[in-house]
């Protein structure tokens, strides 16, 4: 009983209440404790945000215009220097990771190369832009918390790049004749008489993108520089059941002779020879069938090649017709001929077809001068012409007919240059030319090509009154009687070259016409405000061994002289044995 009532007082006892003079004091001294708390709080919170302020201005000036502090790219600091600094500071590294080798292997063979090798292109713009920008993109917390974080932990920016996958390409195209194979297709032929097949198989190649990826870890510092090659399989676009249904086509198509067509020409070829020209290829996006049966438009053509009299007609150029003083255009018509490709696919489809007779359409043969091209050229005129004559049978008539051939129609553009050497290129026994008389050095020889100085000396005169300024030019060393006397020339591979230029707004057209006995040569444009004249050959000098002849080229304008050209000519002739013959009053072959 005395327990429980010692309890029961000391209960009561901590029931009491507090005496009144205590309680105000007590709340006062919890009150200014608080009061310190909230002050000290305060002023740490102030004196944070101060030093956070100031860090902050600090890091804003310094970084200012530079990269900031801590950034780096793989490993070279960056922090503090301006993007044209940064530029300079990567660019060893740039020169060092390039031409850094990286080794693969594959089945015990060893392949090296360089990251520039194999078309890494840096952009270093880009890189140091991206460097640039950490601490300065994102949202404000961003920005704030990797700018603070610099300062204690590196921040490592990528290099940027990019690749040249044409240099790329070639890397991986030399190391392919080792490691490459390509996939075989199924394939579909005949043997004897007999259907043979083969089964396709996948082939590999070297893994490109797996390649780039790994050197772009390497230069990032992120990968080993010696791996395995990346190799993938390489599947082949038939399958077994492609070539099983082309054996079954292919048997169709030989299984008897067929009719042919073409033009007025009929022709049966016989099943044992169509199995020779049959082949298969992979189909393409336009066909249902992986695997086609056709035949090889090579043999095909072979095959028809005896015939081509029966069917072919060869194309007529445009030509310039003259009349008067005018020219109109003979218009140009097609030829036809036959095409290998749509013979092959013509002979496929008589093939295929239940009755196995068909026509195999011919093409058309475009003219080598349409009548649109020679529309085109707006000539409508002829400018000048000239015509020499020599004596039929001679061989070197077959050097000028032969070298007039090759000139005919050849169209000068404003402004290009007319060179009889370019045109008609070296004259070989190879192409037709042969022995003839020719002046060589000073001295009468033989020479293949001999004898088309005088084709020179005719497009000579005939470009001297088009008014034509010559390029180049070289009269002969001895005058001949056949020709204007100063105004001729010669002509050797490859100089003395006979050139001029078509100072003209309008294209020109160079024409040769030829008989047994004489050779022209025409110039067509359109209408010129310029007139030509000549003069009489007048020998100006004589000297031991020559003399010097002069004649002027007059072009006229408006009916007066606008320009006055000399050309002198030195012969070696004997000047007892040389009579000039006088320019006649009216040359309609020579100028208009």
């Amino acid at each position: 009983m005395a327990k429980r009532g010692t309890f029961s007082g000391l209960a009561s006892r901590r029931r009491k209440a507090p005496h009144k003079s205590q309680a105000p004091a007590a709340g006062a001294r919890m009150e200014h404790l608080r009061t310190q708390a909230r002050t000290r709080h305060v002023r740490l919170v102030v004196i944070g945000t101060v030093v956070v302020v100031a860090l902050a201005v600090f890091d804003a000036a310094a970084a200012r215009g530079r990269v900031h502090h801590g950034v780096e790219v793989v490993g070279i600091p960056l922090g503090g220097r301006t993007p044209a600094e940064a530029e300079q500071s990567l660019a060893p590294a740039v020169r060092e990771l390039a031409g850094r080798e990286i080794g693969f292997q594959w089945s015990r063979r060893a392949f090296t190369t360089t990251p520039s090798e194999l078309g890494w292109r840096p952009d270093m713009q880009a890189t140091v832009g991206a460097a640039f920008e950490v601490g300065r993109a994102g949202p404000p917390w961003t920005i704030a918390w990797n700018r603070a974080t610099t300062w204690i932990v590196a921040r490592s920016v990528s290099w940027h790049s990019d690749w040249d996958l044409a240099a790329t390409r070639k890397v991986v195209e030399r190391w392919s004749q080792d490691v490459g194979e390509p996939p075989r297709e199924g394939r579909v032929w005949v043997d004897g008489g007999t259907i043979r097949t083969s089964d396709p198989a996948p082939g590999r190649s070297v893994d490109v993108e797996q390649l780039l990826a790994h050197v772009d870890s390497f230069v990032n510092g992120e990968a080993e520089p010696d791996i395995a090659l990346p190799i993938i399989s390489v599947q082949p676009a038939t399958t077994r059941a492609d070539v099983d249904e082309a054996a079954e086509e292919a048997e169709r198509m030989i299984s008897g002779p067929v009719e042919v067509r073409i033009g007025r020409l009929e022709l049966t070829v016989p099943a044992s020879k169509m199995g020779r020209y049959l082949q298969t290829r992979v189909g393409s996006d336009e066909t249902d069938a992986s695997l086609e049966v056709g035949f090889s438009p090579a043999r095909v053509g072979h095959l028809l090649k005896p015939y081509d009299e029966d069917f072919e007609r060869e194309p007529r150029s445009a030509e310039f017709v003259e009349h008067g003083h005018k020219v109109e255009i003979k218009p140009s018509a097609p030829g036809r001929t036959l095409d290998a490709d749509v013979a092959a696919e013509g002979l496929a489809r008589i093939a295929k077809s239940d009755s196995r007779s068909g026509r195999i359409p011919l093409v058309e043969k475009e003219a080598p001068f349409t009548t649109a091209e020679a529309e085109e050229l707006g000539i409508t005129k002829k400018i000048s012409s000239f015509t020499t004559y020599y004596t039929p049978g001679e061989s070197r008539v077959t050097n000028i007919h032969l070298a007039a051939d090759i000139i005919d129609g050849k169209v000068v553009e404003p402004g290009d240059v007319f060179s009889m050497n370019e045109i008609i290129g070296q004259r070989t026994a190879e192409r037709g030319f042969v022995e003839a008389p020719a002046i060589y050095d000073g001295a009468f020889t033989t020479d293949i090509g001999g004898g088309i100085s005088q084709l020179a000396t005719t497009i000579f005169n005939a470009g001297f009154f088009g008014g034509y300024p010559f390029e180049e030019y070289q009269a002969h060393s001895f005058y001949i009687d056949r020709y204007p006397m100063g105004r001729e020339a010669t002509l050797h591979w490859t100089h003395p070259d006979l050139a001029f230029r078509n100072d003209t707004k309008n294209p020109i057209l160079v024409a040769t016409d030829y008989t047994s006995s004489s050779i022209t040569v025409s110039i067509y444009g359109s209408p010129q405000d310029r007139r030509v004249r000549a003069t009489d050959p007048v020998i100006v000098d004589r000297y031991p061994g020559g003399y010097t002849v002069l004649v002027h080229r007059l072009i006229e304008k408006d009916g007066r002289v606008v320009k006055r050209e000399d050309f002198r000519t030195n012969y070696v002739n004997k000047l007892e044995t040389v009579t000039p013959t006088p320019t006649p009053t009216r040359e309609p072959k020579e100028r208009e």
